[in-house]
């Protein structure tokens, strides 16, 4: 006959260390509570998307290079109604299944992974994007620039940042533009000259085409709007000085006493 012993559990010590939440669920949180306090609402959609909504609405071109098979994760067979599938390449696509179910005014934005075929120190198979729209009658350059600024201003936690808006291209936003900000862990320094420092890309944003709108049927006579695209890991890398992309989907126990929170 077996003898079973059984063990007393409450005599054992043992000594456990106190988790720490991943900065990237931190910062998701963090910026929920920036654009919520903005007036921002916070809407999500799949990471499975259509090209339809992720690429023809976008006025993205057929012959666009980030259509091609080497530059987006296509999914196949995943139902058959007609239309090819991809994992999102950006979180317009959300915006996108919004303005499509809702009229204006729409103050709305997104958080949520993306998926691109890139792998360095600076970019991720996937990462997170940060999406924000605003479309009513009286929006313009001015109000783009005021988010933007209260944006960047509550993230990084500073005030009096020196930034920039530089001409670019998208192709559902016009004008576009990147934004650029000075250094800001040098520039609060008294050593440092403020010209001296190097400019930071930190965003891309810009008016919402009036082909867009015509597009989702809103009338681009009498709405307007804009948009602002952030990449989550990006501006966690300026704010947290962390060199490579990597490190937070290849966590080690002493990267995450450091950068959890």
């Amino acid at each position: 006959m077996k003898k079973y012993i059984y063990y007393d559990y409450s005599k054992r010590k043992e000594t456990f260390r106190k988790g720490k939440i991943n900065t990237i669920s931190y910062h998701i949180s963090y910026i929920k509570n920036i654009f919520t306090s903005m007036g921002f609402t916070y809407v999500n959609g799949p990471d499975i998307e259509n090209i339809y909504n992720n690429f023809t609405l976008l006025n993205i071109d057929k012959k666009h290079v980030s259509r091609n098979i080497n530059e987006t994760f296509y999914v196949n067979n995943y139902y058959d109604r007609g239309l090819k599938y991809l994992m999102r390449t950006h979180t317009s696509g959300i915006q996108i299944r919004h303005l499509l179910k809702y009229k204006s005014p729409i103050k709305v934005f997104s958080i949520g992974k993306v998926y691109r075929p890139d792998h360095d120190n600076t970019h991720s198979p996937v990462f997170h994007q940060i999406e924000c729209i605003k479309i009513d009658k009286n929006s313009n350059i001015i109000d783009l620039k005021k988010t933007i600024y209260k944006f960047i201003s509550l993230f990084f936690k500073k005030k009096g940042i020196y930034f920039r808006l530089r001409n670019s291209y998208f192709p559902f936003t016009d004008p576009s533009f990147e934004l650029d900000i000075k250094d800001i862990n040098l520039y609060y320094k008294k050593s440092k000259i403020i010209e001296n420092i190097n400019w930071i890309e930190v965003l891309g944003c810009g008016m919402i085409s009036s082909k867009l709108l015509k597009k989702i049927k809103l009338n681009s006579n009498r709405n307007t709007g804009f948009a602002i695209g952030i990449g989550l890991e990006r501006i966690i890398m300026i704010k947290r000085k962390i060199k490579n992309i990597r490190n937070f989907y290849n966590p080690e126990i002493p990267w995450l006493d450091s950068f959890g929170f």
